[in-house]
């Protein structure tokens, strides 16, 4: 069974398939590995083995398609469903893996360091060379705000990868450089032609990292979830990427066209952006944290305008950090402006000054004051919202204050704090930025 698209050659070999680009093999074989109850089945070893093969066609927000769909079971019966679609006229390809029954005891241990329902995990061919970059997350992470800055791991192949990922840390106060299966995301693989792999997950971004992955039949790349979910219900479904093409820049260039196109948008000029285009002042600094000795307020927000503007400084938005109600730094009790600072509000500050604001946001507090209008969970000392129109109201409040959007900040604090299954996570907050969905997603056409 073959499929070919353009550049993109797609083979049946064994119990997966083999792919190569531009008349190149990239991915000598893909499979699966998914731990339940203690025991790993393997479609590289055929604990986990292919009952079915068949093509099909259909069509969903990429395009037209046209997939392999392969289905492995283990001893109980059919367990997972793995389609590999190819688009006409494209490089790219998604792999599509869907639970065909509930699995449970699916957890390893509550660490980015380890996956279960690891699929796809894909054999990389020889001559090869990587760049990934690592997730920041420290192995065993606890409550607090743990790990290091993600970094970048580049090496010559594959067997040298391990101990690049162990050197690429960066933490401030203590010594992390002491593992070498790191989680990373995404991968880029290319040969001494520039032909270049971008592997990618596609949803359940949080919880999906890459990582190298011992099979029976040599290491892999396997995208996995986080090695604390437990129970996976039948139809969950997760989406990777694997996008080809000519040289790393214009193939991550595809990449991110591909992510534009999941999400309803077009590619636009980075001179577009008002971040990049002109300059902006920020109430908190990287050298050291302003607002904590020099409060920023309505007040101080009218004179630097006047300012900029008499001086011909081309400021065109504010950044505010710290602009709402919190107790603690980080958790915020309520998205409403500081009455201290704000008497009037943002929305009397931006028609004054005529700056849009880019409006920092945290993680929430135990006794946030949106508990009595929308579900919570609690988990570790912070709480999320878990109905996503949550981030939609919020929205439509900030443009109505002349926000032109939000930076995220103590991802990591809510990562690390919350069950990975029991969170809901935003990714998309109604215009101003890009937010994501709750877990488990079931379908994706």
């Amino acid at each position: 069974m073959h499929m070919s698209t353009a550049k993109l050659e797609v083979t049946r070999t064994g119990s997966g398939v083999r792919i190569g680009y531009d008349g190149a093999p990239m991915v000598v074989e893909t499979g699966a590995g998914i731990p339940l109850g203690g025991r790993w089945w393997w479609s590289f070893d055929g604990s986990l083995r292919l009952v079915d093969a068949s093509e099909e066609e259909g069509s969903d927000q990429l395009g037209a398609y046209t997939a392999l769909a392969l289905t492995y079971r283990d001893q109980d019966g059919p367990l997972i469903r793995q389609a590999l679609k190819t688009y006409a006229d494209d490089s790219s390809l998604v792999v599509e893996t869907t639970a065909l029954r509930d699995l449970w005891d699916a957890a390893l241990v509550d660490s980015f360091f380890h996956t279960t329902f690891n699929s796809p995990v894909v054999r990389l061919a020889d001559g090869l060379r990587y760049l990934v970059y690592t997730w920041g997350l420290a192995d065993n992470e606890g409550v607090g705000i743990g790990g290091h800055f993600p970094d970048a791991a580049v090496a010559p192949d594959l067997e040298s990868l391990p101990e690049r990922l162990r050197l690429a840390d960066f933490s401030p106060t203590t010594d992390v450089h002491h593992r070498g299966e790191k989680p990373f995301a995404p991968l880029i693989a290319y040969d001494r032609q520039e032909r270049t792999l971008v592997m990618a997950p596609l949803d359940h971004l949080l919880i999906s990292p890459l990582r190298l992955l011992p099979t029976p039949s040599g290491v892999g790349v396997a995208r996995g979830l986080h090695g604390g979910v437990d129970a996976i219900p039948a139809g969950t479904t997760t989406h990777t990427s694997l996008v080809f093409g000519q040289g790393v820049v214009a193939t991550m260039q595809k990449w991110g066209d591909l992510l534009l196109r999941l999400s309803g948008k077009r590619r636009g000029q980075g001179r577009d952006s008002l971040l990049v285009r002109s300059l902006g002042f920020w109430n908190c600094y990287g050298s050291y944290y302003a607002e904590l000795f020099r409060p920023v307020g309505a007040t101080t927000l009218r004179a630097l305008s006047a300012y900029f503007r008499e001086a011909g400084v081309p400021v065109r938005y504010i950044g505010l950090d710290l602009w709402y109600d919190y107790g603690q730094v980080g958790f915020a009790r309520r998205y409403e402006p500081d009455a201290a600072k704000y008497p009037q509000g943002l929305k009397v500050v931006f028609e004054e000054t005529g700056l849009p604001f880019l409006l920092h946001m945290s993680a929430f507090d135990l006794a946030n004051g949106y508990l009595d209008s929308y579900q919570f969970v609690a988990d570790e000392g912070s709480s999320y919202p878990v109905d996503p129109r949550f981030y939609r109201d919020l929205a439509r409040e900030f443009k109505a204050w002349g926000a032109m959007g939000i930076w995220p900040d103590f991802l990591r604090t809510q990562l690390q704090n919350s069950a990975p299954c029991g969170a809901t996570w935003a990714t998309r907050m109604g215009g101003l930025t890009a937010w994501s969905s709750p877990w488990p997603r079931k379908g994706w056409r």
